[in-house]
């Protein structure tokens, strides 16, 4: 007798191996691998800009922050303070 696997069961267990394996990733960022324009920051390797603060300095405490936050273990981060930036 063949079994039928129902797709959307097929598509789940996929998505429960790509949860599992993003848990373990791992996330080596420096700042120098970060742009700030107007205000604005991302990683070089991203099409998404962040939004940032004011001046430049206070940018980079955001950036850092976000470094310090990428290091912890998944599910312990706490990324509520990252925004995307809106260019309206």
């Amino acid at each position: 007798m063949k079994y039928y696997i129902d797709p959307e069961i097929k598509k789940l267990s996929l998505n429960i191996q790509l949860q599992e394996k993003a848990k373990s990733k791992n996330y080596n960022f420096k700042f120098e691998d970060f742009d700030i324009v107007g205000g604005n920051w991302k990683h070089k390797d991203w099409n998404t800009w962040m939004k940032g603060a004011d001046g430049y300095a206070e940018t980079e405490q955001i950036i850092k922050r976000y470094i310090a936050e990428c290091k912890k273990p998944y599910g312990t981060r706490d990324l509520s303070f990252i925004h995307l930036a809106n260019d309206n």
